[in-house]
């Protein structure tokens, strides 16, 4: 499965330069279901290409992830979104962030 590039290494270039770049901004985003499924389908994908493996050989995409060690892209998203507000929350009532978020 894969070249001769190990798994670590795979999963650290991922979450580095693929994962970081899929979710840029997503705390902010107005997440909808078809965003959600676009990243998905992306990452499902990419996934592939990094084993060499296809449909034909009938891995699924979650036990592929599992042997990478990926963390599914959906969950970075929510936990993003998750940290960000949490950092809204902490802000003061008249902080411009704070305001906004009401608007």
């Amino acid at each position: 499965m894969g070249s001769g590039v190990s798994f670590k290494i795979k999963e650290k270039i991922y979450k580095a330069c693929v994962q970081s770049v899929m979710v840029y901004g997503s705390e902010t985003w107005p997440m909808r279901v078809e965003d959600q499924q676009r990243l998905e389908r992306a990452e499902r994908m990419m996934i592939r290409l990094m084993c060499g493996v296809s449909m034909r050989d009938r891995i699924s995409s979650d036990e592929l992830r599992c042997r990478l060690g990926f963390e599914a892209v959906s969950i970075v998203v929510r936990h993003g979104r998750l940290r960000w507000f949490g950092h809204v929350e902490r802000k003061t009532e008249d902080d411009w962030v704070k305001k906004s978020r009401s608007v």
